[in-house]
């Protein structure tokens, strides 16, 4: 049981580091493409929000009473950038197409 818990550890870890190392910049530059970095930016601190929603569900911790009213005031300023952000895009910005072929050599 124990072992099988240190190996799921180890693989969720592994995930992770993955993901916030390779796909989430990845995710953020090719998301610029399609609307103003004013506007995405500040989604980056939905990280913490995500974390303090389902550490008790999955590493069993509950969040404290500051952890819970700071990821409030993200999701609050998420609220606001979303809602009175500058909405505004390059208009140099093509179409999936052009995105495509332009990393199409890299792939």
């Amino acid at each position: 049981q124990i072992q099988s818990i240190k190996q799921s550890s180890k693989i969720l870890r592994f995930s992770g580091m993955v993901g916030m190392t390779f796909l989430n910049p990845l995710c953020c530059v090719l998301a610029m493409q399609y609307a103003s970095p004013s506007i995405l930016a500040p989604f980056s601190g939905l990280t913490l929000v995500w974390i303090v929603l389902f550490s008790e569900f999955i590493l069993g911790e509950k969040p404290t009473s500051v952890q819970i009213r700071a990821a409030s005031w993200i999701i609050a300023g998420e609220v606001i950038v979303a809602v009175f952000g500058d909405h505004t895009n390059d208009d140099s910005v093509g179409s999936l197409d052009d995105i495509v072929s332009f990393f199409g050599d890299c792939f």
